[in-house]
This record gives C-alpha cells, structure tokens and sequence, in this order.
C-alpha cells in the first residue's frame, strides 16, 4: 500500500471519528427524542438583523435573534416546558437560555467588523432529549 493512500485511510478514519464524536456530544444520539418543532425565519432586515422563531403545536415558544446594531446574539425561551433554547452564530459564539426560567432573554453581545455576512441557527431542546435545530439563516454585521 503506498503511503498517500494510508494517509487518505488514516484521514477518512480521522474524520469519521471527528463526526461521531461532534454528534454524540451535540446530542445526536438523541435525536429520535428531541423535541418536535418547526422554524420560521423573518427575512433579514437591511441592517443585517434576524429573527429565526421556534414553534411546537402551531405556538412560537422561543426564538434565536441577531441584532446587527450592537452585534447581539439573542436567545429567548417563552414557554415553561422544560426545553431550553439556544442561538449560534458562525463565528463560534452562542448563547442559551439552559437553566433560566421562562420566559427569559439571554444575550451576547460583542463588536464584530462592520458589513460582514455570517450564519445563524436555533436549536430547542434539553439534556435528556437532545436539540431540534433549525437551518443556517444569513445575518451581517
């Protein structure tokens, strides 16, 4: 076996235990029991801003938002049902609501570079049954 094909071995393997490893810790391995919910996103505001809400039985119980003016991702929980929510934004920041009673708003905020596109998503749920999240949504800064 020559040695570019070992490596391409050895990276496939690398990265398959990389995907393993990232869905058991976000919860994959129960994703059969998280929460039922639909997302529906506002289209983005000519500031960037952007609102992603979250829906269980026909009724929005959180949503994640970004608020281009002072670059704060926010994530709120409007229902007490033991689910939490959470708000991510590409750049590595995120924000939950995991602990705080309902309804509640956890933000974060932090200067960005202005003019800046990223992504966005939300997701529902608890430790016990994993998180239901939605699709990357576009924002800017």
């Amino acid at each position: 076996m020559q040695t570019s094909t070992r490596n391409r071995i050895a990276a496939v393997f690398a990265a398959t235990a990389m995907t393993v490893g990232c869905a058991v810790s976000l919860g994959a391995g129960s994703a059969a029991a998280a929460p039922s919910a639909e997302f529906s996103a506002h289209a983005m505001q000519s500031d960037g801003s952007r609102s992603i809400y979250i829906k269980r039985n026909g009724k929005v119980v959180g949503a994640g938002k970004w608020i281009a003016n002072g670059d704060i991702l926010r994530a709120e929980d409007d229902e007490s049902d033991g689910y939490y929510i959470t708000a991510v934004l590409s750049t590595g920041r995120d924000v939950n609501t995991k602990g705080k009673p309902a309804p509640s708003k956890v933000d974060d905020a932090g200067n960005l570079p202005e003019n800046k596109s990223y992504t966005m998503f939300v997701c529902i749920g608890n430790d016990s049954s994993g998180l239901h999240c939605s699709g990357n949504y576009s924002v800017k800064s």
